[in-house]
């Protein structure tokens, strides 16, 4: 909670380390000769990541922490994969003020790597991270994907671990964060004794302002620095949000296990995701896609992920799509569980929600034509059928109202149902409809105490014969 604040040494901006001007010089060196940047292979791993973040970061409005770890055959290998992914991601067709922010963020990669050479030449302590904070844009942007509703923004965390063998991890740590803007974050870096000015807008400065720092300055990285900024912005805050606004934020002591127990629930999809972004890439790079029809093509397919999720779990569905979409949700997802598909299909295509078509050469072509063309991407109903079947079970109340196990726990899976409700469900019995389900369940666990007996007595009968 924020009314304690942490009190820990400040770090240090990385601007008294480094030289700003030969950091900028360099990035637009890399942009210019981007085509020339050494080739290098990206690992099944970095895929599957940028798919599990993909995803998180729509479903989860603030107060979910990503963690995307790097390894390779040395640091330098590491880095020049992260680089050539920021300047791939180079788009000179995007918004003025989204390229200068993309800007920032390749210039902040360069800080990070000269970082890790000083780590490798002793200058710096092995547990040297830098630390970045990313506002809402104060230039909006639609379709970038950025929401101004809770003004969304991160801080994010890297830092390298050392194995056994004596080869290294990239850790990157990254915390979502409603509220974002110059109130808290320039409190927080003004206690860093940064210099601020200089910048054309605030949510630039903060994003071409890295800190680094120690375990001795933020004891638990970038989830202290996100309580420094919540003590900033005032009493009872917690990811930029009223603690009793959002009541299910985890405590920051609980964040990691928490953040890792929901990417869990959409593991099923990963796979399928990553699947496609490497495709997309070998497409690009062979020049038969341009980087807007891939990107557009990745956007849709996480969409209609999106889609089956929250018809799935519901309770997304505000943090994904915003308030006004809940209600169709929780109505499609009431459809699902009782085993109309195309019912509630209709109602998320009525509500504008759902997208059964994907952009491709500059045409609008359904899902089996893409398919049939070679690309790997689903429908909506293949989608709600594999989260179906691979949602796990976790506490909770049962969403069907006569449910005897109600208004206690019990483990409940996709759209919220027991699995004995489910079960009534497949069956084509709607527990919905009975009168007194509790008194169909005491009859029906009655029914099988009694063929238990029957069974146990017949045994018994059958051991006497045999032993006479």
């Amino acid at each position: 909670m924020s009314e304690v604040m942490i009190r820990e040494e400040q770090a240090p901006p990385a601007e008294t380390l480094m030289d700003r001007f030969e950091i900028e010089a360099r990035a637009l060196m890399l942009i210019e000769n981007r085509d020339q940047q050494p080739e290098v292979v990206v690992p099944r791993q970095e895929y599957q990541d940028n798919a599990r973040t993909a995803l998180m970061e729509a479903l989860t409005a603030s107060g979910h922490l990503s963690k995307v770890e790097l390894s390779g055959e040395s640091i330098e290998e590491i880095n020049q994969q992260v680089l050539n992914r920021l300047l791939n991601g180079w788009d000179d067709n995007l918004p003025a003020h989204e390229k200068k922010r993309r800007f920032a963020e390749i210039c902040e990669e360069l800080v990070i790597q000269d970082v890790h050479r000083g780590i490798l030449e002793g200058v710096f302590s092995t547990d040297t991270a830098v630390g970045i904070i990313s506002d809402c844009p104060v230039v909006e942007m639609p379709g970038i994907g950025y929401r101004y509703s809770n003004r969304k923004g991160m801080v994010r965390s890297t830092h390298l671990r050392q194995n056994t063998d004596g080869s290294y991890t990239r850790i990157i740590e990254q915390i979502s964060r409603s509220n974002s803007g110059p109130e808290t974050t320039f409190s927080f870096l003004g206690s860093c004794n940064t210099d601020l000015s200089g910048h054309e807008t605030t949510d630039l400065a903060a994003l071409n302002t890295p800190i680094l720092y120690t375990k001795q300055n933020f004891i638990d990285g970038v989830v202290s620095m996100q309580r420094q900024l919540d003590y900033f912005a005032g009493p009872n805050i917690r990811y930029g949000d009223s603690i009793n606004a959002k009541p299910e934020h985890a405590a920051y002591e609980k964040l990691r296990e928490e953040s890792a127990r929901r990417e869990t629930e959409i593991e099923c999809y990963i796979d399928g995701l990553a699947d496609l972004e490497a495709y997309l890439d070998i497409e690009t790079k062979a020049q038969r896609l341009s980087i807007t029809e891939s990107t557009n093509i990745f956007k849709e397919e996480v969409s209609r992920i999106l889609n089956a999720i929250c018809t799935i779990a519901p309770e997304y569905a505000e943090a994904t799509f915003g308030k006004a979409a809940a209600p169709a949700f929780y109505q499609a997802s009431d459809l699902i569980m009782r085993g109309f598909l195309e019912e509630a299909t209709q109602i998320l295509s009525n509500n504008e929600y759902l997208k059964q078509t994907v952009t491709f050469c500059g045409m609008t072509i359904s899902i089996e034509e893409a398919q049939g063309m070679g690309l790997p991407v689903n429908e909506f109903g293949k989608l709600v059928e594999k989260g179906k079947e691979n949602w796990p079970y976790k506490p909770g109340v049962c969403v069907v109202e006569v449910c005897p196990t109600r208004p206690g726990k019990t483990d409940v899976g996709p759209c919220s149902v027991c699995k004995t409700c489910q079960s009534l469900f497949d069956s084509g019995r709607d527990p919905t409809k009975f009168i007194n389900l509790r008194k169909h369940f005491a009859g029906k666990k009655a029914g099988q105490e009694d063929a238990k007996k029957e069974r146990d007595q017949k045994k018994k009968q059958d051991s006497t014969i045999e032993t006479a």
